[in-house]
């Protein structure tokens, strides 16, 4: 599958920079600042204490701006299905058919999740931090997917929109998905 490179304004803070934190456990790759103040948090599982309900978690939150404000939710009171910023697709068929976003309409939901196999941190590169999470796409015992994503966080200079005391930043996500099959996708006229 062929996907775009996305890239996304976060709150990498220039005073950040040099000191930028990356920590991969439980089930989470988190970045902080060097003042400790949390950037983004990757999940590739059901944080505790939650109220969250789909069936899948890998996704970024929080996500937050120059100012430190979270621009994503994690299962609020009116969509305790939604998960911050995430991948989802709506249908899928083939050996076997899987939605992962939609309701059902067009594809089973039931028993189909998106398994968080491994979160592995990269070294530190130009400023840069990163990792890699490999999540597998299942349909009951069948693997549709395979996502490894790699997310690089910078600092990124001469934007033209920013907070006067921070630098804006970018995370950026290669195209992550590969079939496992031939025949996968549906696509409609």
């Amino acid at each position: 599958l062929a996907a775009g490179l996305l890239l996304f304004t976060a709150a990498l803070h220039a005073d950040d920079a040099a000191g930028w934190k990356l920590q991969c456990a439980d089930g989470a790759a988190t970045v902080k600042g060097a003042n400790g103040a949390e950037i983004f948090r990757y999940f590739t599982t059901k944080p505790e204490g939650t109220a969250f309900s789909a069936n899948s978690t890998c996704c970024f939150h929080p996500f937050t701006t120059p100012e430190g404000h979270a621009v994503t939710a994690f299962a609020p009171d009116d969509h305790k299905h939604h998960r911050g910023l995430f991948l989802g697709w709506v249908e899928l068929h083939g050996a076997a058919d899987a939605d992962f976003w939609g309701w059902g309409a067009h594809a089973p939901v039931k028993d189909h999740v998106i398994i968080g196999r491994s979160l592995t941190p990269l070294a530190a590169k130009d400023g840069a931090v990163s990792f890699v999470a490999a999540n597998d796409w299942m349909a009951g015992e069948v693997t549709v997917l395979n996502e490894t994503l790699t997310a690089i966080a910078h600092q990124q200079g001469g934007a033209a929109l920013h907070h006067p005391r921070r630098a804006p930043g970018v995370i950026a996500l290669p195209p992550p998905l590969r079939t496992t099959q031939a025949d996968v996708v549906k696509t409609s006229a």
